[in-house]
């Protein structure tokens, strides 16, 4: 037999696939070739190593005492997973295929007993603080819009009181006291008052010169309204042209295209992380308290939501007309212009009326952090317990948002 012909000996891949899994957790998938299921392994394995550790010095989670020993007894569901992991990579070396369920479980566990902890979960105040609860509902679910006055006295009206005075007046009845638009639905929507009158009044003719004019007032929640109009437009201005910087299909035409469009992506990935709220905290600083902070915290969040959604369109136009204006000898101008705008119109539009739906939901909640709009008053009045009055706001903001969307 010729030194060719000799054959070297051929190593049994099941055994080493065994060894590696038993010695650090996918490595012996990844050896077999299965690398994204030996990188998930791992890392399954190494985070839970890691919470269950933390847990245990930290909150004392799964704490248990062996002797003299305190550990914890979520190391056992890792030594199953580790176990289970030593299986899986045999039965791969073996051309099978092991089920994934066990070691789901285990990890499963792990994860959901330290969650269970660390929120600390009391299923028991569910019970306990029902009568609470229940208070809080009634009260939101009668908000403060009708006034009942009674000899002098103002009062709630809820919906059973609204029902008895409007049936008494069908019936023909004389209602128990008379019934007007509460002062706190009044200061949400808006109201009509006597204010000094202005030059141009004046000049008009429509006032005396330091008389005052019965002018309509807008509420915090026509504050809201303008909030998300107002950085709805300005946040479809910006993003029009930086979703151009954030498309490849049009930067790749021009040179160093391709470093503007990921340093773009990049940055609006960043600022879309950030959430409204706390952009609204770097804002007032800036700025200061008030409805401006919350225009602007709500147009930077937008900008980087609606250019990314932009840019996405834009690369996802029709080629056709693109390859037929570039073979005619156009420029990039003249390429977006003809062949780019007229095919992104329509979606533009519909992401911006989209965006104007959710900044106006955005809207009521940066109020809490800018100052400005129902925000603000809705968080007076829960720090005060006005639940009645909160409610008005939530029924209100309702309206707004199903007229918005409609």
């Amino acid at each position: 037999m010729t030194r060719s012909e000799r054959t070297l000996p051929q190593l049994n891949p099941q055994p080493l696939a065994v060894i590696f899994s038993l010695l650090i957790p996918g490595l012996g998938q990844f050896m077999l070739g299965k690398r994204s299921r030996g990188l998930l392994v791992f890392l399954a394995a190494a985070i839970s190593m890691f919470l269950i550790g933390w847990s245990f010095n930290t909150q004392k989670i799964g704490a248990v005492t062996l002797g003299v020993y305190a550990t914890s007894w979520l190391w056992l569901p890792l030594i199953l997973f580790w176990i289970w992991n030593i299986l899986d990579a045999r039965a791969l070396a073996s051309n099978k295929r092991y089920t994934i369920l066990p070691g789901i479980l285990f990890i499963a566990i792990i994860l959901y007993v330290i969650a269970w902890n660390v929120t600390d979960v009391k299923l028991s105040r569910l019970v306990e603080r029902f009568n609470d609860a229940r208070t809080v509902a009634t009260n939101l679910l009668n908000p403060d819009m009708i006034t009942l006055t009674v000899n002098g006295n103002d009062q709630i009206c809820d919906w059973s009181c609204m029902y008895t005075y409007i049936g008494d007046r069908v019936a023909g009845r004389t209602p128990q006291g008379t019934i007007r638009v509460s002062d706190n639905l009044l200061d949400i929507i808006g109201r009509m008052k006597l204010i000094p009158a202005s030059n141009w009044q004046i000049s008009l003719g429509l006032a005396a010169p330091g008389g005052k004019v019965n002018t309509f007032v807008g509420g915090s929640m026509i504050e809201t309204i303008a909030m998300g109009l107002m950085a709805t437009i300005f946040s479809t201005i910006l993003a029009v042209p930086i979703s151009f910087f954030a498309a490849q299909n049009i930067m790749s035409r021009l040179p160093g295209g391709n470093v503007v469009y990921y340093v773009t992506r990049g940055i609006l990935n960043v600022v879309r992380a950030i959430d409204t709220i706390v952009w609204g905290l770097i804002v007032i600083v800036w700025v200061g308290l008030g409805t401006f902070a919350g225009v602007i915290a709500l147009t930077i969040h937008s900008v980087a939501a609606l250019a990314k959604l932009f840019s996405e369109e834009i690369e996802h136009i029709d080629a056709g007309p693109v390859e037929a204006i570039t073979a005619t000898g156009a420029n990039l101008f003249q390429i977006i212009r003809y062949a780019v705008i007229p095919q992104i119109i329509p979606s533009f539009l519909s992401y911006s009326l989209l965006r104007w739906d959710i900044n106006m939901r955005s809207a009521t909640v940066i109020g809490f952090v800018a100052g400005g709009g129902i925000g603000f008053f809705v968080i007076e009045t829960v720090r005060m317990g006005g639940y009645q009055q909160y409610a008005t706001a939530l029924w209100v903001v309702a309206v707004v948002i199903v007229l918005v969307i409609i």
